[in-house]
């Protein structure tokens, strides 16, 4: 998922240099990053990666919150 990485640092970049380009006008800029969503896209995604590996939708769910987007303490 490299696009998806790209574009949210692209996004952070964008942000912070606009930050820093107005600072000191009163003009504050941040960054919403939401996560995955349970899409129409991403269902048709996750459904036909489960049909390849043999396995159910929640196992491949389960297996990519576990691996790539672990929870953080």
């Amino acid at each position: 998922m490299v696009h998806y990485g790209m574009t949210k640092t692209a996004q952070v970049a964008v942000s912070r240099g606009l930050a820093e380009s107005v600072a000191g006008t009163g003009v504050t800029v941040n960054s919403i990053l939401a996560g995955p969503t349970a899409s129409e896209g991403v269902g048709v995604f996750v459904e036909s990666m489960a049909k390849q590996k043999g396995v159910t939708k929640a196992e491949i769910e389960k297996q990519f919150f576990s691996t790539v987007r672990p929870l953080r303490s």
